[in-house]
């Protein structure tokens, strides 16, 4: 016995990957001479792209190779909106 566990290459696993698109629209408006009105829409992960996280790597747990969780940084959909006047 040489206390390995099956026969995978050294960092093999591969989890799913990240997909995170974020969309930003804006537009400004000149009132008169001194006056700027400018508004902005922005929205981030856009298609709502579930990021899961990576499978257990431990094989020896009873959890190994099953995905728990989202992944590091992983949002869900989220819009933001702004509006702003300079004078």
């Amino acid at each position: 016995s040489n206390s390995t566990f099956g026969n995978f290459s050294l960092n093999s696993l591969r989890g799913p990957q990240f997909i995170n698109q974020d969309i930003s629209v804006s537009k400004a408006f000149l009132v008169r001479e001194r006056y700027r009105f400018s508004i902005r829409a922005e929205s981030f992960n856009v298609l709502n792209h579930t990021n899961l996280g990576q499978p257990e790597s431990n094989v020896t747990s009873s959890q190994a190779g099953r995905i728990n969780g989202l992944g590091t940084g992983a949002q869900m959909r989220r819009f933001q909106f702004a509006a702003r006047m300079d004078f």
